[in-house]
């Protein structure tokens, strides 16, 4: 791998997923165990596992907006002390989590450690996950994490009502990192080939002018075009978190993930962007995130992702 002092983190957690499509959070283990029978990328690297302690199975209950939102709030604040302290050993967090929705616990740590730095998010991704309990259509929380970082509530685009429990929990999943306020602001977000977004959240994005790029834009410019912007915009900023779900890919490439979207980044492309990003200075963490080995084909959406990351982790 690149000289990194790097420790993996393991977030074993689907409970922000579809519930009809368990088998994310054996998604890192299997990435790990599918690079052991082959380079040995990750090879004698510590690793940390923070699992979910709650199944799906022990609720009697949910709240349809906020799906499993307790439990979620549970994980999410295990997993932001332990990313908090392998930053604070001066360590590299490179995080294999099973929904999206861990990646308010990596923003929440980076925040955290450096609660006074200029921090950027860039998340490469199919969606841009800035729906709230508020808006949602499907109260599935792994297409919250962005709104829940920026704890943004968009209230203005109100569809439903939140009450009780499931408000106490959003209000502390909210407060993770710093209380308060957001651990970024929209203005420290840039968006990599959203495409599959509801209209309350290109409300959100035109409203507060976030930087992003879609599949237009890689294909009339091209993706040299894309990693300059990222590099710009990267350039700003104290430190940067990369997250890349995996369903920002083509939807012929990744039959494991569980919400494929046509249209995305070819594995050359992804491979090109991810090296350019992995040799940011400024970089304090990266995360990998989405893979579901239950809904793959033959290995297929795990030999794709791989060659993305070989490609991401060769010398420059």
């Amino acid at each position: 791998m690149i000289e990194r002092n790097i420790e993996i983190i393991k977030l074993l957690s689907d409970l922000g997923a579809n519930p009809k499509k368990i088998g994310a959070a054996l998604g890192p283990q299997a990435f790990l165990d599918y690079d052991k029978d082959r380079l040995g990328l990750f090879t004698g690297i510590p690793v940390h596992t923070i699992e979910q302690t709650t199944k799906r199975d022990s609720y009697d209950e949910l709240i349809d907006n906020c799906k499993f939102i307790d439990a979620i709030y549970s994980h999410l604040n295990t997993s932001t002390e332990k990313i908090l302290e392998t930053l604070r050993f001066n360590k590299f967090p490179f995080i294999f989590s099973g929904d999206h929705s861990n990646a308010s616990a990596a923003i929440a740590a980076i925040r955290a450690n450096y609660p006074k730095a200029k921090i950027g998010v860039i998340w490469i991704d199919a969606h841009a996950d800035l729906h709230t309990p508020y808006t949602t259509p499907s109260g599935n929380m792994h297409g919250m994490p962005v709104a829940m970082s920026i704890a943004e509530d968009n209230k203005n685009q109100l569809k439903h009502q939140l009450i009780g429990s499931g408000l106490d929990y959003w209000e502390k999943i909210k407060d993770l990192g710093v209380q308060g306020k957001g651990n970024i602001s929209f203005q420290d977000i840039m968006f990599i080939d959203i495409r599959n977004l509801e209209p309350e959240e290109w409300d959100l994005i035109h409203k507060n002018r976030v930087l992003y790029t879609t599949p237009e834009t890689r294909k009339e410019q091209g993706i040299e075009h894309v990693i300059q912007l990222t590099k710009t915009f990267s350039a700003s900023f104290d430190y940067i978190y990369v997250s890349f779900d995996i369903d920002s890919l083509d939807e012929s490439l990744v039959p494991g993930t569980g919400t494929r979207v046509e249209n995305g980044l070819s594995l050359k492309e992804a491979g090109q962007l991810l090296h350019h990003l992995y040799q940011l200075p400024n970089l304090a963490a990266f995360e990998i995130t989405e893979i579901n080995p239950i809904l793959d084909i033959d290995n297929t959406t795990l030999k794709n992702v791989y060659e993305v990351i070989k490609d991401m982790a060769r010398v420059s």
